[in-house]
C-alpha cells in the first residue's frame, strides 16, 4: 500500500487525513481516520473514505489471503466508486454489534455469469447494537440471466434486491428478508 496523508494529534483527539493512496487494485481519493475524543467514556475510531478501482477489492478485504479472495473477481467485477464510513469503539473485546458500517458502491461494467452490461448501485448498512448487514442493490441498469430459475430481466426495467445478512455469533450466517422488487 502507498498512502500520502497528514496526521495531527493534540491532547483530546487524533486525525489522519489521507489525500491519496493505493490498496490492491484501487486508489484512495480521500480518507480520514480519527479518534475524535480521547476523553470520551467510549473512545471511538472513525474511518471515512472514498475509493475508486476494482469492484472485487471491496470484498477481498474480508479475507485477503483466502480462496474466496482469489475467486471473487469471477463473480464481482467492474470498476467501482465506493464511499465508506466505519465507527468502532477502541476496546479489548470488540463485538460486531458494537460496530457501525455504511458502504455505498456505484459499479460500472459489472459482468458475471448472471448479470451483464451493468451499472449497479449497492448499499450496505450495519447499524450499532445488532449483527445485521442490510444490503440493497439497484439492478435497473443491468441485464439479468438466471437460467436455473428461468428468470431474465432486460436493462432499463426497474428492479432492486434487498436482503439482510445476519450473524448470530456462531459459525452460522443467515440470509433473511430477501426481497426482489421495483
Amino acid at each position: 500500500s502507498k498512502i500520502d496523508g497528514i496526521a495531527s494529534f493534540n491532547k483530546s483527539q487524533m486525525k489522519i487525513d489521507i489525500s491519496k493512496g493505493e490498496v490492491l487494485k484501487s486508489k484512495i481519493n480521500f480518507a480520514s481516520v480519527a479518534i475524535p475524543n480521547f476523553d470520551a467514556k467510549k473512545i471511538m475510531l472513525e474511518i471515512d473514505g472514498k475509493v475508486f478501482g476494482a469492484a472485487e477489492d471491496s470484498l477481498k478485504h474480508i479475507s485477503y489471503k483466502s480462496e474466496f479472495a482469489a475467486q471473487i473477481g469471477n463473480y464481482f467485477s467492474g470498476k467501482a466508486e465506493t464511499t465508506l464510513a466505519i465507527k468502532l469503539p477502541i476496546t479489548e473485546h470488540l463485538k460486531l454489534q458494537d460496530v457501525y458500517i455504511k458502504v455505498l458502491s456505484n459499479i460500472q461494467n459489472f459482468n458475471n455469469d448472471y448479470i451483464s452490461d451493468a451499472s449497479v448501485v449497492i448499499s450496505t448498512v450495519k447499524e450499532f447494537a445488532n449483527n445485521n448487514f442490510i444490503t440493497e442493490a439497484d439492478l435497473t441498469n443491468a441485464n439479468i440471466h438466471l437460467k436455473q430459475f428461468n428468470i431474465t430481466k432486460a436493462k432499463g426495467v426497474a428492479s432492486k434486491i434487498k436482503t439482510t445478512l445476519s450473524f448470530d455469533g456462531s459459525d452460522i450466517l443467515y440470509l433473511k428478508n430477501f426481497d426482489w422488487g421495483r
